[in-house]
């Protein structure tokens, strides 16, 4: 069986682009900080906040480090043809 960084791997070698509007939601209907999230999430306020405002992509470690925090799977925090929102 496949370990499922290995699959965010394989389907995204690169960075990708967040939904930065999914993001935010999620973690406002969480009730959490940018800090919070960034410390659950094993990582850093700043690239979080990067992530949220996007000004950066991000690997699919850091898509899936994200998701399990917010309890959601990966691709759902991934901006799918341009569409943010």
């Amino acid at each position: 069986m496949l370990n499922i960084d290995i699959i965010l791997e394989l389907l995204y070698p690169e960075e990708v682009e967040v939904d930065v509007a999914k993001l935010k939601r999620l973690r406002e209907d969480r009730v959490l900080s940018q800090r919070e999230l960034a410390r659950m999430a094993g990582l850093t306020h700043v690239t979080v906040w990067r992530l949220e405002n996007g000004f950066a992509e991000a690997h699919a470690l850091t898509i899936r480090k994200l998701a399990e925090v917010l309890g959601v799977e990966p691709r759902e925090l991934v901006n799918k043809g341009g569409q943010n929102g």
